[in-house]
């Protein structure tokens, strides 16, 4: 599973992080084992700290993010997140996760790792 996403920030002049936070407090329950997130997001924007919220405040009782990494853009005005979920056996999910997940017939493939020189043309 893949979330890619630019949450917006803006409701009006001031900076409004709710659907960010929400975003990342809710996207552990959305995702399957090994997913995916990742975010564009302008510097100046706590994300990292979010990411710290969304762990401790998250509705998915045994899933939490792991290898949040960033890639600074080159002109040093956004940031790319990328965050891997944890990969837990299913005696550690809530029951609605355990049949969502016996309920699905693919699999989470692992992929190569690539990295892409963000912002290069």
């Amino acid at each position: 599973d893949l979330i890619v996403s630019n949450p917006p920030v803006h409701c009006g002049y001031m900076d409004d992080l709710r659907v960010l936070l929400d975003l990342l407090t809710e996207a552990p329950s959305w995702l399957k084992p090994g997913g995916e997130l990742w975010l564009v997001t302008q510097l100046k924007i706590p994300v990292g700290r979010l990411f710290q919220i969304a762990g401790r405040d998250s509705a998915a009782d045994a899933r939490f993010y792991k290898d949040v990494e960033m890639y600074p853009t080159l002109d040093g005005r956004f940031v790319v997140w990328r965050a891997l979920l944890r990969e837990v056996t299913t005696e550690k999910m809530p029951e609605l996760q355990k049949r969502k997940l016996e309920n699905e017939a693919d699999e989470v493939k692992p992929r190569k790792k690539r990295r892409a020189g963000i912002g290069q043309k």
